[in-house]
């Protein structure tokens, strides 16, 4: 019996493989690419409307990062590898270190730039002599010493969840 369960696999096995192998002679080769073809491909418009990437204003950070890419740039040696990331993190370092009126020329480089392309100017930050922002009601009621007393009674795994509550009834009680 076993012998003709195999016999069976076996012409049933043998009997798929001749059917895949007619269907693979029955198919019609098809070429490959040529250049040409790939041109006429890429000439076709695409389906659906492409969007078009409004260009964004620069800022005085942007011209600046400009500016030292194209000294690095400049003075690379062939074979030296550049780690971007490193690069881009010095950069920043140094504008941090410029002064208010070396960052304004690179602001008003920047609104020249923009001007000349039909750019939209940058938005400029909120002058705050050096000083903080005021702080929120929240932050306000967090420096409260009964608030902190009674936030830091609980384990620091719970606190978030305490403050949070804790918030909550308050604007409910004075209807913040």
């Amino acid at each position: 019996m076993s012998k003709q369960r195999s016999r069976f696999k076996m012409s049933l096995q043998e009997a798929i493989n001749k059917q895949k192998q007619k269907q693979k002679e029955e198919e019609p080769v098809e070429e490959k690419a040529s250049d040409a073809d790939v041109e006429d491909v890429e000439d076709k418009p695409k389906k659906g409307k492409a969007k078009e990437k409004k260009p964004k204003p620069l800022t005085g950070y942007n011209i600046f990062i400009r500016e030292k890419w194209a000294e690095v740039k400049a003075n690379k040696a062939e074979d030296e590898k550049l780690v971007a990331t490193e690069l881009s993190k010095e950069f920043s370092r140094q504008w941090k270190k410029l002064s208010a009126e070396e960052r304004q020329r690179y602001s008003e480089l920047a609104d020249k730039y923009n001007e000349e392309h039909g750019l939209p100017a940058t938005k400029k930050k909120k002058e705050r002599d050096g000083h903080p922002r005021e702080p929120n009601a929240y932050q306000e009621w967090m420096k409260r010493p009964e608030v902190k007393e009674k936030i830091n009674e609980f384990p620091a795994s719970e606190r978030r969840r305490v403050r949070s509550e804790m918030w909550r009834e308050y604007k409910l009680q004075h209807a913040l």
